[in-house]
């Protein structure tokens, strides 16, 4: 009997150590929280809060979003976000990160102008408050699953935020912004102790939407220029006809764009090239034009020599832009107006 002993003990130990081997959940499993483990939603749901001017901001068809945004880099992540939100969720993302969340940048992000998928109603995203966080491992499903720390959920929502993880069908990736615009610097203090830190005011860079009929006969000439510069044949009158809705309508479509007709935030890019010392024809006359227009003595000769590019460089320096006096999106978006 006491040479078995020593057998039947270690066959105990082994069994123990097998049942608290079971017993133990997986790293896998221990991240994940049941619905339960989450705090009530803080806030009413409200797709368009107070304060923000959604109705002309996203238009449809398209949509189009004229959303003024800013990106920022935090806890490991980059997210695109409207302006007005960008401190509050930059903040938000660093505590994540130091709260011991692990945030993954393949999949986590925020602004993007698109219709929520299978309709034709604009993205929560499209407006610029919502932030998706690990869509890989929190889901939008009927099953419910997150690996977001519950901890985490109740300070985005403590600070204007909805969680989708409360929706009737959980989106537990989902944080969106449903507090008064007005509200955002209380909710910042009320999260750091400080004031939203000053910024200057962010420079207008949308482009106009301009159509047949349109009035506004500068935009309309600088339209003329970029499809000149494109190789369509027509007149620079600042007069939107029917041979400029015609030019309009066939770039478009060899860009896969909305063949509508319609120049609006997608198509102006699209359009105007990047201009820059040494470049010449149609589009650095659309630029010279619109230089004189903002008070810059130039002459529209075509050619980006020296004194178009000191007068670009006043301009965006003026403006607040990156001034290298090379003409690109964002300056083209502050001159076409």
């Amino acid at each position: 009997m006491k040479t078995r002993t020593p057998v039947r003990k270690m066959l105990a130990v082994a069994a123990a150590v097998t049942l608290a081997v079971t017993l133990t959940p997986s790293s896998a499993t221990a991240a994940n929280y049941a619905k339960s483990d989450y705090p009530a939603a803080v806030m009413t749901y409200r797709a368009h809060p107070a304060g923000f001017n959604d109705a002309a901001e996203v238009t449809k068809p398209g949509p189009r979003c004229n959303v003024a945004t800013t990106t920022m880099e935090a806890g490991g992540v980059r997210v695109t976000v409207r302006t007005e939100l960008a401190a509050l969720v930059k903040e938000l993302l660093k505590r994540t990160k130091q709260m011991g969340y692990t945030m993954h940048a393949a999949s986590t992000g925020g602004y993007n102008c698109r219709y929520i998928s299978g309709t034709t109603t604009p993205s929560n995203h499209a407006y610029g408050r919502a932030v998706d966080i690990n869509w890989n491992e929190n889901p939008h499903s009927y099953t419910f699953r997150s690996t977001i720390p519950p901890k985490v959920v109740k300070m985005w929502m403590n600070a204007g935020f909805y969680w989708g993880g409360h929706y009737s069908k959980p989106d537990t990736m989902h944080f969106e912004y449903v507090g008064a615009k007005s509200a955002i610097g209380t909710y910042y203090q009320k999260l750091t102790g400080s004031p939203v830190p000053t910024t200057p005011t962010p420079t207008e860079t949308a482009f106009p939407t301009v159509k047949a009929g349109s009035g506004n006969s500068a935009a309309v000439k600088t339209l003329q220029y970029g499809l000149q510069a494109r190789g369509y044949s027509l007149t620079v009158d600042g007069a939107f006809g029917a041979k400029t809705k015609a030019a309009l309508v066939a770039f478009q479509k060899s860009r896969g764009l909305t063949a509508d007709g319609i120049a609006g935030a997608k198509t102006w890019p699209a359009l105007l090239p990047t201009v820059r010392s040494g470049s010449h024809g149609a589009a650095v006359r659309a630029l010279q034009v619109e230089l004189r227009a903002a008070g810059h003595s130039v002459a529209v000769d075509g050619v980006f020599g020296a004194g178009t590019k000191a007068a670009v460089v006043a301009y965006q320096k003026a403006k607040g832009l990156t001034a290298d006096g090379i003409v690109g999106a964002k300056t083209w978006g502050s001159l076409v107006d």
